[in-house]
């Protein structure tokens, strides 16, 4: 009453594959030899040894080649539906109502809503703190509202140097920061 050992059943397929190969090749190889030998006579090989010599080049040709890598063809794969994962996959996404995509496109913040960088002035840390940043802060320009000398310490330059920088490397800048 043991358990079954394991079979690969692509093992056991190539076994199967092999085996049902050499029974034909068997049962084919008489009346094979028969017609590559007097195939043999025509093309000008005459005698024995020529007719032994060409059957043998036939018998490479003949033989069916081992099944192996590259001719494996994979089980075709069972039809949607039949797996229940599948029944959650071919549900269709939920559509989002088109007024929140639009705004979600649209929607930047109205810079009236934030003040301007000179009336107010934050410390790094300030600015770093996300759960209690100032609503008054623009986030997508937290750095302009450093303090002139901190705003020089941290960018390494002035704030009116800091337009000319490069996009990206302000980007990069913010974020080593912890304000981007």
């Amino acid at each position: 009453d043991k358990a079954a050992p394991f079979v690969d059943p692509y093992e056991e397929k190539l076994r199967r594959l092999k085996e049902e190969n050499r029974r034909a090749e068997t049962k084919r190889g008489g009346s094979r030899a028969a017609s590559s030998s007097s195939g043999n006579g025509a093309s000008g090989g005459g005698g024995h040894g020529g007719g032994h010599h060409h059957h043998h080049h036939d018998k490479g040709r003949d033989k069916p080649r081992d099944k192996g890598a590259r001719d494996y063809v994979p089980p075709s794969p069972a039809p949607p539906g039949d797996a229940p994962w599948a029944k959650q996959e071919l549900k269709a996404a939920p559509k989002k109502p088109p007024d929140i995509v639009a705004r979600a496109v649209t929607a930047r913040p109205d810079p009236s809503q934030f003040a301007r960088p000179g009336e107010l002035t934050l410390s790094l840390e300030q600015l770093k703190d996300k759960r209690h940043a100032n609503p008054k802060v623009d986030p997508a320009n937290k750095e302009m509202y450093l303090s002139d000398s901190d705003f020089q310490r941290h960018m390494g330059c002035s704030k009116s140097e800091w337009a000319s920088v490069k996009a990206w490397r302000r980007a990069d800048i913010k974020k080593k920061l912890g304000i981007f």
